[in-house]
């Protein structure tokens, strides 16, 4: 029993009795992950044949297999139904099983079984519409000063439209914020009032999304293919069928990198637009604690699971250089230039090319991942919060206190005058505005409310989501 509950767990089912044609139907519904599997409208729209209402549906519904499928199974049920049923004692106003509910569930067992001959998967339905326009938004205004303790009034939200737990962090590009949706796949919303703009119900919202340039994401179907796609329209630019994607790391114009369900470490050229190089990296993509990793000239870092931070050459993937137990966990890295800057047991800045260490910050214990801004770098430690110039002395001794003793691994936000920080991993106490201009903690949004939160900003605007919802926020 033990070892099938692992199995369950940790290994893929064996669909070697199954024909080829059902391999992609089947698979994606034994996901350990329930947000990798197919909902119920998914798998429904991926019977609709091609112009559903038209003369060809209708051909492919009256005439073929298809329909005499459809026809032995509708006897069947005709047969099951014309039996009397004799109430018994105190049945008398129990109703007869309803002829057009077996005819229903007879003919969508029909459906299944014709489904795996010639549909590819829910994945074949998708895209039939046409992608809403391309577009930019403006940006927001800036609140007129701020006062502690006051919290603003959100642009819009909070609206109940994200998946809950927790998640990636959202993109924002264009006119648009790009995250998981309730019901499955990715959506994108309007920047400006909270509009949907586009939903992609077969894209994985496990597998995460990151930026790729300026108009463009990149993401994954429940299948592992990668596809990049233009954030304000949704639509694919460009695809790779056999990247085997479980989790987004990060990209760049020149490249997209990613874990793989193998645990292997992969690149994918966006020139070329095929598998650069493929490494072992023995991490999980589906733990509880994934990786997190920055792209920057010539380099990836990674900071795993178990804490080391480990730069990868993007050329090749060869080590370049490592550094063990950096951090207790996985910590975000950041990289400008030539620099990479890295919290953990001290905040330290890193040559990017060889790992030298340029400045190093001892502190009372583990830093969170720094932010980096024009003006400075802002990063979490012992309950406070730390501004830094980027070549390491402190800026004017910036120092504010927070509600939680613990760093939060969530990588601080900037824009416009606010710093936005969400509160550590084990007192979380909401996400809140700090002043860079005014070195103070102004106030919390849902102080109460111990998370999981992903945040994201753009435009001078702050997206936060938490608990299914989003909402944005104005910034000072």
């Amino acid at each position: 029993m033990a070892a099938v509950q692992y199995a369950v767990v940790h290994e893929q089912p064996d669909l070697g009795g199954l024909p080829p044609a059902l391999h992609p139907l089947v698979a994606p519904c034994f996901r350990p992950d329930p947000a990798q599997r197919p909902t119920p409208g998914q798998i429904a729209g991926a019977f609709a044949p091609e112009g559903t209402g038209g003369r060809k549906a209708r051909e492919v519904w009256r005439r073929g297999p298809l329909h005499e499928e459809a026809k032995a199974r509708e006897a069947e049920v005709r047969r099951l139904t014309a039996a009397t049923v004799v109430p018994g004692p105190g049945d008398a106003g129990v109703p007869a099983p309803s002829r057009r509910r077996f005819l229903a569930l007879g003919a969508g067992g029909g459906l299944l079984l014709a489904g795996g001959g010639g549909t590819a998967w829910w994945l074949t339905g998708r895209d039939r519409a046409e992608p809403p326009a391309a577009g930019d938004a403006p940006d927001a205004a800036l609140l007129e000063g701020g006062r502690g303790g006051v919290r603003p009034k959100p642009l819009w939200g909070p609206l109940e439209v994200a998946a809950s737990g927790p998640l990636p962090t959202p993109v924002v590009l264009r006119d648009v914020v790009v995250f998981a949706a309730r019901d499955g796949g990715l959506t994108a919303l309007r920047v400006v009032d909270g509009s949907a703009k586009w939903t992609r119900p077969e894209l994985s919202p496990r597998a995460g999304q990151v930026a790729v340039n300026e108009d463009e994401f990149a993401c994954a179907d429940a299948s592992g293919r990668l596809s990049v796609r233009n954030a304000s329209t949704g639509a694919e630019s460009w695809s790779v069928a056999d990247a085997g994607v479980a989790l987004l790391l990060a990209a760049t114009p020149e490249g997209v990198y990613f874990l793989t369900s193998e645990r292997r470490l992969r690149a994918v050229d966006t020139a070329g637009r095929r598998i650069r190089w493929t490494v072992e990296s023995g991490e999980d993509p589906v733990g509880t604690a994934t990786p997190l990793a920055a792209a920057g000239p010539g380099r990836l870092a990674v900071s795993g699971t178990g804490g080391d931070l480990t730069v990868l050459d993007t050329a090749d993937g060869r080590v370049a250089w490592r550094v063990r137990g950096k951090s207790s966990g996985p910590l975000g890295p950041a990289i400008e230039g030539d620099t990479l800057y890295a919290g953990g047991e001290a905040l330290t800045a890193f040559a990017l090319a060889d790992g030298e260490r340029r400045w190093e910050e001892k502190g009372y214990g583990d830093w969170g991942p720094p932010a980096l801004d024009p003006e400075g770098l802002t990063v979490t430690g012992g309950g406070l919060a730390y501004r830094y110039r980027k070549d390491g002395s402190r800026t004017e001794l910036w120092i504010v206190s927070l509600t939680s003793p613990y760093p939060s691994r969530q990588r601080p936000v900037v824009q416009g005058d606010w710093i936005w920080v969400v509160e550590g991993n084990h007192t979380e106490a909401g996400v809140s505005a700090l002043s860079r201009s005014a070195k103070d903690r102004l106030w919390s949004y849902e102080r109460e409310n111990p998370g999981p939160w992903a945040v994201a900003a753009a435009g001078n605007r702050v997206f936060l989501l938490s608990r299914g919802r989003i909402v944005a926020m104005p910034t000072a």
